[in-house]
């Protein structure tokens, strides 16, 4: 079994850096598959980045794990949202 790529598919694949809904050949498989990639960092906050009370509280005790400016940020994203007291591992 022979991977075949078109000139243009491999002219696109070298040349220019992918983006996330590019579409590739796979190496092992030969099938057309769509690039998905995951949100990337920056700054964004979580849609619900405290888990559970018991993370909200143990963040405000230690509040060097995240940093002053974050840990604002993630009570501004979670106020007035309900939060259960513990969350199964």
């Amino acid at each position: 079994m022979t991977n075949k790529t078109s000139k243009k598919e491999s002219k696109c694949i070298v040349n220019n850096p992918m983006s996330e809904h590019d579409t590739i050949r796979s190496r092992t498989t030969g099938r057309k598959m769509e690039i998905a990639m995951p949100p990337q960092g920056g700054g964004l906050v979580p849609k619900n980045p405290f888990v559970s009370l018991a993370q909200e509280g143990f963040l405000h005790e230690h509040p060097e794990k995240l940093g002053a400016k974050k840990l604002a940020e993630f009570d501004a994203a979670t106020k007035g949202k309900h939060l259960p007291k513990h969350v199964k591992k």
